[in-house]
């Protein structure tokens, strides 16, 4: 049986197009009834199909970088954009338990740097890309957005460590809300759900776990998977978990 090709005029044809047509040749159903492929002739199409498979995805790498790169070009040469959409966190100071005492120097760095930041614009910008953010808003906004970006990593770097030690200091009404205010602020530091979660069992509010579970499942950083499992460990003493 041979292989019959149409007269259709062909315009281009490309290695990849000779390389099926031959494979498909070789491998064709009556050749693979009769033959029995040597080692040599496997080694042959393996390499064949590896340096295929190589290929496209080089083609492709290469294709990504060129998308990147034109998107790049284009938030390079995006105005500035006001920033009125932001989410900006305000630091409730009125109700969370800043003091002012001396003696811990844990809590006394703490609420220095809360206090530092009364003035500063505080923004969640989590899983979004410096790329992303020139295109919405301007490639002179971004030096701006990296601070609003980066008080925010600090905020809840703060807030974690002030509401482990008021806990440990046995002050678990200052610590929940300390943590809590860290939970509103979509905080993906993981001792804040835990200790949180921790207190909430103590105190059996299982309802409450559930709800920091909820608030877990909307993060979108690396660190979500690890504070899932936690505070699933915690649910399990709920009685509605039995």
């Amino acid at each position: 049986m041979g292989i019959t090709i149409a007269s259709t005029r062909i315009r281009t044809i490309t290695a990849d197009t000779i390389f099926f047509v031959l494979l498909f040749m070789f491998l064709s159903p009556e050749r693979l009834l009769y033959m029995k492929l040597p080692i040599f002739t496997t080694v042959v199409i393996l390499s064949a199909l590896t340096w295929l498979y190589m290929k496209r995805s080089g083609n492709k790498l290469k294709e990504s970088e060129e998308q990147f790169w034109e998107r790049e070009r284009k938030a390079n040469s995006t105005r500035r954009k006001p920033l009125t959409d932001l989410e900006y966190i305000v630091i409730p100071y009125d109700s969370l338990p800043i003091t002012g005492e001396a003696g811990n120097p844990v809590i006394m760095e703490c609420e220095d740097f809360l206090l530092r930041l009364k003035d500063a614009k505080i923004v969640n910008l989590n899983g979004i890309t410096n790329t992303e953010l020139k295109l919405r808003y301007g490639v002179a906004n971004l030096n701006d957005l990296s601070e609003y970006d980066q008080n925010y990593t600090e905020l809840i770097r703060t807030l974690a460590d002030w509401g482990e030690e008021l806990n440990n200091l046995g002050r678990t009404e200052d610590a929940i809300k300390v943590l809590e205010f860290g939970i509103s602020c979509h905080t993906d530091i993981r001792k804040n759900y835990v200790i949180l979660a921790d207190i909430y069992v103590a105190e059996k509010k299982y309802d409450e776990i559930e709800r920091l579970i909820e608030e877990a499942e909307k993060l979108t950083s690396l660190t979500k998977n690890g504070i899932l499992t936690e505070l699933k460990k915690r649910s399990i003493f709920s009685p509605s978990y039995r």
